[in-house]
């Protein structure tokens, strides 16, 4: 048995006495995390909302192995054509199989939309930690900066930021964080005016401790829970930010195959083929209905305060 000190009273304090503390927080957090998602479970909404996250991401991640053609394989003898067995939800103008089509969207969506929401979230919290946390000039060029952003529509900014970059994966992922970061900051910045008063804080800063280690360890573990739930209910609105951007052309660059562009693409012949229009639109409607209702059972078990909220307002 190694020994690490002494303690107060000049006994040696053992690795063997210092380990199994470690080892029960961990055994805690673990709990912890198994109950939230047994409490999310046993709702109906969270258990739906689950299925259907669950399920789009193994559609996303299996999009190959699923999809019976490739999302640019061209069928000349079958275009427009109606579902058929070999085609179950019909092809498009070009002959392509929309439902293939719609599998290898569910990729791009989710990767679009998870992608620029977690770097809008890693952006508005160090906005939010510095102007909260230091105050002063710091606070006022966070919020001045905030509130040139804001002043504008969210979907001005992205048509005129997409303008400039240009169509593609990776300004599409930058323009829709760039538009959702601001909200971030803000919730940020009032959590850090909450936490920053609580007495560990004080007591934790009366000992001497840096300004990094006190945002670190006691004021990012205490406000990043309502981010996440923010975070579950701004995914589908990424995904449909995505597919009004696709839609117009300033998306996903063809022959990339987005939930938006198929709707683009459907429009043009609507009244002969309108199967791409319903069932983009139906592939959205379960995604936002999916998100939804799996971040309002993360709400109500990350912070039970809300609990109920939405059936009021509703």
């Amino acid at each position: 048995m190694a020994l690490v000190g002494t303690g107060g009273s000049g006994d040696p304090i053992a690795v063997a006495d210092v380990v199994p503390i470690g080892s029960e927080v961990l055994q805690a957090r673990g709990a912890r995390a198994r109950g939230a998602v047994i409490s999310i479970l046993r709702t109906p909404g969270g258990a739906i909302g689950t299925v259907i996250v669950a399920g789009l991401v193994i559609i996303a991640i299996f999009a190959p192995v699923i999809a019976p053609y490739s999302f640019g394989q061209i069928d000349v003898n079958a275009p427009l054509q109606g579902p058929t067995l070999h085609h179950l939800l019909g092809t498009d103008q070009l002959g392509r199989d929309i439902l293939s089509r719609l599998i290898y969207g569910t990729r791009i969506a989710l990767e679009v939309a998870v992608t620029a929401v977690a770097v809008a979230l890693v952006a508005g919290l160090a906005l939010g930690l510095l102007g909260g946390y230091l105050g002063g000039l710091v606070d006022n060029v966070v919020v001045l900066l905030m509130d040139t952003f804001q002043s504008f529509p969210a979907i001005v900014l992205a048509l005129a930021l997409l303008t400039v970059l240009g169509p593609s994966l990776r300004n599409l992922i930058i323009v829709i964080a760039v538009t959702f970061s601001p909200n971030y900051a803000r919730t940020s910045r009032a959590l850090v005016l909450t936490v920053k008063q609580n007495q560990y804080v004080v007591a934790e800063r009366a000992l001497g401790a840096g300004r990094l280690r006190i945002m670190a360890r006691h004021i990012v573990p205490n406000i990043v829970a309502p981010l996440f739930i923010l975070m579950a209910m701004d995914i589908p609105s990424a995904i449909a930010a995505e597919a009004g951007l696709s839609f117009l052309g300033l998306g996903v660059p063809p022959p990339n195959s987005s939930w938006g562009s198929i709707l683009s693409d459907g429009f043009n012949s609507i009244y002969q083929a309108p199967w791409a229009v319903l069932f983009a639109s139906l592939a959205l409607g379960i995604a936002t209905v999916g998100f939804l209702m799996f971040g309002e059972a993360l709400r109500d078990v990350l912070d039970p305060r809300l609990r109920g909220v939405s059936r009021w307002r509703a």
